[in-house]
């Protein structure tokens, strides 16, 4: 009878102790992999803004202020016969001097902002009031509601090119397959440079003609959207 239960005592000892064994085999490490994808297009600008200003001297603000505010007024009226939109109007006065650095009299400037996606009657407006208003620069943007549809579709072309990319490089290296360990999607990267004044001499070209309105291009914006992305292929 002892033996019997020392027999049975040390099979227990055998079961137990080949467990620890069992559980310290090591697992099979996963292998992570990080790349990125870039999705470019080039699209046309689609919006025109456009500063224009006016200057007037004199010895008192009393003699050359309604002149300033008649013509930012005409200008506004002008505007709204072609619907361009009309934006921030800054107005500000200085003191003059003359050759001996004593206050000769004043100076009144004031700029009005127009904004316009129909470039031909934005265009026909600046003319229309350039013995008025000279223009101080030009700039082309992208409209947001252009910038929003841009932005999806260009995320939806980076999320393909990710998840070709990931399959590309899951089947070559005979894995089973691949899980997402990071996503990092920026946006595109061209819109927060064009929110930068572009002053007219560099972005449009104008009629050498002195006709009604000029000729305007708005040129082309350059966007780029990266995703970085890190994944863990599947061993089993």
């Amino acid at each position: 009878m002892k033996r019997i239960k020392g027999f049975i005592t040390s099979g227990i000892l055998l079961l137990v102790s080949a467990l620890p064994a069992q559980a310290a085999e090591p697992a099979k490490p996963e292998q992570q992999v990080s790349f990125s994808v870039q999705v470019s297009r080039q699209v046309e600008r689609d919006t025109m803004q456009v500063v224009l200003y006016a200057q007037q001297s004199g010895k008192t603000l009393k003699e050359i202020s309604p002149i300033i505010t008649q013509k930012l007024n005409l200008t506004v009226e002008e505007a709204k016969k072609r619907q361009v939109q009309t934006g921030m109007t800054n107005r500000r006065t200085n003191i003059s001097y003359d050759k001996q650095g004593k206050p000769s009299g004043w100076i009144d400037y004031g700029e009005i902002t127009l904004e316009s996606q129909d470039f031909t009657a934005l265009s026909d407006l600046i003319a229309s009031v350039s013995e008025q208003l000279a223009v101080q620069n030009i700039r082309f943007t992208l409209s947001e509601q252009k910038k929003q549809s841009l932005e999806k579709q260009m995320t939806e072309e980076a999320l393909q090119a990710f998840k070709q990319k990931a399959e590309l490089i899951s089947q070559n290296l005979q894995t089973k397959g691949y899980q997402i360990a990071n996503l990092d999607l920026g946006s595109p990267s061209d819109l927060a440079v064009d929110s930068q004044p572009v002053y007219y001499e560099r972005r449009a070209v104008f009629s050498a003609s002195e006709t009604p309105s000029m000729q305007v291009e708005s040129g082309l914006a350059d966007l780029k959207i990266q995703l970085n992305a890190t994944i863990y292929l599947k061993n089993d």
